[in-house]
């Protein structure tokens, strides 16, 4: 299988929706798909502790031809900030409280769930399957040893 090009929306969907993309490497020979695929990793509340944190998000699909690997983000954690009802989700632009759109949010309160989340788009459906057995999506937050992230199944963003 070639190189694939994939749209990455783990923190950057404005990147995705601006058309450019986050690449390994050279164009598909054909189209892109219009599947997305999500790795996540989540967090019950009182998993962070007030105060400052930092994590980093990476992605490896060998058979893709795909390694994403974003900048370290760093966010607060305040007792004083909002508790959402649904999970807050830190992606490599930072912390949002929806899994696709730009991030939203510069702290979170500690009571607040939270989940990591990668999401490759435009993928054909052969990629989306390749994607879910073949990538490594990990997180690694305040010096503690990488975590893996859990594929989902296909869907249409």
């Amino acid at each position: 299988m070639g190189r694939l090009v994939v749209g990455v929306v783990a923190t950057a969907f404005v990147i995705s929706a601006c058309g450019a993309s986050l690449t390994a490497v050279d164009p598909p020979s054909e189209p892109g798909g219009t599947l997305a695929v999500q790795f996540t990793l989540e967090f019950e509340p009182g998993h962070w502790s007030s105060g400052d944190h930092a994590y980093r998000l990476a992605l490896v699909c060998p058979q893709l031809g795909t390694l994403i690997e974003p900048p370290v983000v760093r966010f607060e954690v305040d007792p004083a900030q909002q508790v959402f009802e649904r999970r807050v989700w830190l992606r490599f632009d930072g912390p949002s409280t929806t899994r696709l759109s730009p991030a939203n949010l510069s702290a979170v309160n500690p009571d607040q769930a939270t989940g990591a989340v990668m999401t490759l788009v435009g993928l054909t459906p052969a990629d989306a399957e390749t994607a879910i057995v073949d990538c490594s999506g990990t997180v690694v937050y305040d010096g503690n040893d990488p975590e893996e992230l859990t594929p989902g199944e296909p869907f249409i963003p």
